[in-house]
């Protein structure tokens, strides 16, 4: 939890052997073990050996790095130092209460300074200060002082001052555990139109804002209870965002800085209430309740722990272990706690659509509210536990452009400054595509979604050619939330292999009666003619345009270069893939697969493949856990990933680990390239770094030979 204790005290006043016998080693932060590491022990003249003090402005600021990195992650935290100095006190705890903790001195002062002095000698020579040393500290303790706000105990008091106890709650008649909320004030407003009963208790389980569409009515309303006291509210993974937002930090959540915020934005009052409310914050809860003892976290524990204080934070409000890992979790807490009495509630995850009963000791609060599911509620009385699920029908719909002509679609795109618009070449025809502003910046609407490889004759008003409407990666975006589309779906769900190189179009124009062979916006250029030179090296143009001439349709195909046009996944030659037929119309309509596969045949070219029909929530569910490991492998093969399809040509794509990390290695050594400042995030990339008359090859080129050399199994 986030707590911090400074011990302060003398050399030899006893801090050491404190940690020692309590067992605290782990979660503390030893200046002088940290001089040893950076510099070892340096000799005396007489061949002795002492404490290397030259490492010391070094050693402070590793020091103050890894502190910092514990708060991040609210972790139980020591320092053992001798912290005499009220300067050295303020800085570490100014540091510590950023990160909201509570800070505690450990005082060791009242030891006598003999027997600092008398211990010191007998420690081994290679850690002793000395008696000089000790007496100039003795008396800078009288002109320091321990600085306001922070709570000085002894250090026999440490554990009673510091671990976290339940409360005794029995004397309420009822306990409300009130599960994530995410914005939707309607459904919570439901529960509580008749107001909150002052011989009735209420937990909040966290997770209040984002994702919902009325979140300043859900802060208004916890603002105005927070000070209850027959109130708690936890911390829940989102209220991050709260706390970005009030320090008007931005957020790396496209749905809250392009959703929630703007809400937000739309209220000059609402800091304060949302300060309110992080002032309130906990990260657990531990109550008994006539004979049981409750624990409520935000993201769920894997065992009751014998002290809760020592337990990181980060843990209680993301969960032990993985987004996944939710039952194995609640598993594991009911063999800890055997058959006492000892129950965990919490919200956050539920990818797996359990009950709110998990098993018999662990309860799940998790509704998936935002996304029109329900908001779970759990009550406790003398009777025993009650579960309540509430339907939210107040959440934010997907946003459909619908247009009546092709002149009306042009002209709205035209207007748009997230599409630019081509003039290609000698013709007539134009294409229509997301400006790389548009990509970056999240701007997708029922708009820019279709200014993609669309390519409109403004002579004639037709759609000559046209490619897939922009489908995104799951959890890229509001729509495609892992916990929204599971619900969504309709079912049965298709998931076809994704392969990796790049999109080409092949359409016929039957005003200049010849084929198009579109790429990356435009008819002719480096990537359209890649395009036409692999395609017509498996399949005569005669043969195409039978297929294709006069039918109003566009061939969609997945195109492999490895010489040209090098992607992370390898192949050893170039190939095509017929992806989807797709008509020429304005409403994206394709073919069924069926007719794809036959195509494919009688061209005698691969088509995408088709893995598995997932029946239900359950299997797509499974298939998805399956796929997102990151030793996942498809028929023994790294794969780039999947695409799926719904049963209402709903589709979204899912990368896998190996794909995504390898990506992101090579953006890395694309800003070498450009001799932008790198990060030095392994091994591989300082070798990249270190061969600059390299850079010359290509990123796989690169890996195979560092592979090679290193006799590594994999760069990843």
């Amino acid at each position: 939890m986030r707590m911090f204790l400074l011990l302060r005290g003398l050399p030899g006043s006893g801090k050491s052997t404190f940690i020692k016998e309590n067992n605290l080693s782990d979660y503390t932060v030893s200046a002088d073990n940290l001089r040893l590491i950076l510099g070892s022990n340096e000799l005396n003249i007489d061949g002795s050996y002492k404490v290397n003090q030259s490492v010391s402005k070094t050693m402070w600021k590793i020091l103050y790095n890894i502190l910092e990195y514990r708060f991040k992650i609210g972790a139980f935290t020591i320092l053992d130092a001798t912290n005499i100095k009220t300067k050295d006190i303020k800085k570490a705890s100014k540091l510590a209460k950023e990160y909201r903790y509570r800070v505690y001195c450990l005082d060791f002062t009242e030891v006598e300074i003999s027997s600092c002095i008398k211990r010191d000698a007998l420690r081994d020579k290679n850690k002793q200060v000395g008696e000089k040393v000790i007496r100039r500290m003795a008396d800078e303790l009288i002109t320091n002082t321990i600085p306001g706000g922070i709570k000085v105990i002894k250090p026999e008091d440490w554990l009673l001052e510091t671990k976290y106890r339940e409360i005794d709650l029995s004397s309420y008649d009822k306990i409300h555990h009130i599960g994530d909320i995410h914005g939707c004030f309607s459904v919570l407003n439901e529960y509580f139109k008749d107001g909150l009963k002052e011989n009735e208790f209420y937990i909040f389980l966290g997770d209040y804002i984002d994702r919902g569409i009325e979140n300043n009515k859900v802060i208004y309303f916890l603002a105005s209870i927070a000070d209850s006291p027959n109130v708690v509210l936890l911390e829940g993974n989102h209220e991050r965002w709260l706390k970005k937002y009030i320090k008007d930090e931005k957020c790396s959540s496209i749905t809250f800085e392009k959703e929630t915020r703007v809400e937000l934005d739309s209220d000059k009052n609402i800091k304060q209430k949302c300060s309110t409310i992080i002032r309130k914050l906990r990260q657990c809860f531990i109550y008994s309740y006539h004979g049981k003892t409750v624990l409520c976290t935000h993201g769920g524990l894997s065992k009751y722990p014998e002290n809760l204080s020592l337990i990181n934070s980060n843990d209680m409000i993301e969960g032990v272990g993985r987004y996944s890992d939710m039952l194995n979790v609640n598993e594991s807490f009911l063999k800890s706690v055997g058959k006492r009495e000892i129950y965990q509630i919490h919200g956050h995850r539920n990818i797996e659509q359990a009950p709110i009963k998990i098993n018999e000791r662990c309860f799940n609060l998790n509704g998936c509210v935002e996304l029109g599911g329900d908001l779970k509620i759990l009550t406790l009385d003398k009777e025993g536990f009650d579960e309540i699920r509430l339907v939210n029908n107040i959440y934010r719909k997907s946003d459909n452009a619908k247009f009546h002509s092709i002149k009306e679609m042009t002209d709205r795109m035209k207007e748009s400054e997230s599409i630019k618009v081509i003039k290609q070449h000698n013709t007539d025809i134009i294409s229509l595509n997301f400006t790389k502003d548009a990509f970056h910046k999240g701007n997708w609407n029922g708009i820019t979604t279709k200014a993609r490889g669309m390519f409109v004759n403004e002579e004639s008003q037709k759609i000559v050619a046209r490619g897939y409407e922009k489908f995104f990666n799951i959890n890229e975006s509001p729509e495609t939330n892992f916990d929204r589309i599971k619900n969504t779906f309709i079912y049965p769900v298709t998931a076809y292999k994704k392969e990796n190189g790049f999109l080409g179009i092949l359409s016929y124009d039957e005003d200049i009666d010849k084929l198009l062979f579109c790429s990356k916006s435009t008819l002719e250029g480096e990537f359209s003619d890649l395009f036409r030179d692999v395609l017509l090296s498996f399949v005569k143009e005669d043969d195409l345009l039978k297929e294709i001439k006069n039918k109003d349709i566009s061939l969609l195909f997945e195109v492999i270069d490895p010489v040209n046009d090098s992607h992370i996944i390898r192949y050893n030659s170039k190939r095509v893939y017929l992806l989807d037929i797709v008509e020429n119309k304005i409403e994206f309509i394709k073919k069924p697969y069926e007719e794809v596969v036959n195509l494919a045949r009688r061209l005698n070219i691969p088509c995408k493949e088709r893995c598995a029909i997932l029946e239900d929530k359950e299997a797509f569910v499974d298939f998805y856990l399956n796929i997102t490991a990151d030793d996942f492998k498809y028929k023994e093969k790294f794969i780039e990933g999947f695409v799926f399809e719904d049963s209402n040509l709903f589709m979204v794509k899912q990368k896998t680990k190996y794909y995504v990390d390898l990506k992101r290695e090579r953006t890395q050594v694309e800003k070498i390239k450009k001799h932008k400042a790198p990060r030095y995030e392994n091994d591989f990339l300082r070798w990249v770094i270190d061969n600059e008359n390299k850079w010359f090859l290509d990123f796989l080129g690169l890996k195979k030979e560092y592979e090679l050399n290193y006799k590594v199994d994999k760069v990843s």
